[in-house]
């Protein structure tokens, strides 16, 4: 049995396709499929990363937000507070077993940043506090001592996550 390889051209010959179709891939309907493809992925890796949500995938810690009150001079409280889902605050000491990992964030440390005149100083803090748990929709507070030499006005410090730094605002007063 004698078996006839076909060229490319006798197909095309025989059942009638156009050549000129396959010749240029910017008339192929798969090409254009890929290229859509692509840029969708794209661009919603670009939306996640310019949101701050990129870490959403990994951690509890993209869904944070955090605001301060200043109590009096030597401490202060933070609210934290989660919109998606219910997430687990522990200090940078305490461990994390890994099918919690996506619904714990981990508060590894607190810098205070201080400006005395031409320097600025700024100290390193590693909180220890009880792991608290952040329900969806509700703040949770944590109260804080601000380090002696960190007591000025204004008051200045960063909250670093694992994955994530944020500069906290402080919390909008009413205007009675």
């Amino acid at each position: 049995m004698k078996y006839h390889y076909r060229s490319p051209e006798e197909v095309r010959e025989k059942f009638g396709k156009s050549t000129e179709k396959l010749k240029n891939p910017m008339f192929n309907r798969t090409f254009f499929l890929l290229v859509a493809d692509v840029v969708i992925i794209l661009i919603a890796g670009t939306l996640l990363y310019k949101s701050g949500y990129a870490d959403l995938v990994k951690t509890g810690e993209g869904v944070l937000k955090v605001q301060y009150e200043r109590l009096d001079e030597k401490q202060v409280r933070l609210h934290v507070k989660s919109d998606m889902r219910d997430i687990l605050l522990v200090d940078g000491k305490a461990s994390v077993e890994k099918d919690r990992e996506r619904n714990t964030a981990v508060l590894s440390e607190i810098r205070w940043e201080l400006d005395r005149g031409d320097q600025i100083l700024i100290l390193r803090e590693a909180p220890q506090f009880e792991p608290l748990l952040i329900e969806a929709k509700k703040p949770a507070t944590l109260d804080l001592t601000i380090p002696e030499t960190a007591r000025s006005v204004p008051l200045k410090f960063e909250i670093r996550f694992q994955n994530r730094q944020l500069y906290p605002e402080p919390v909008p007063t009413t205007a009675d």
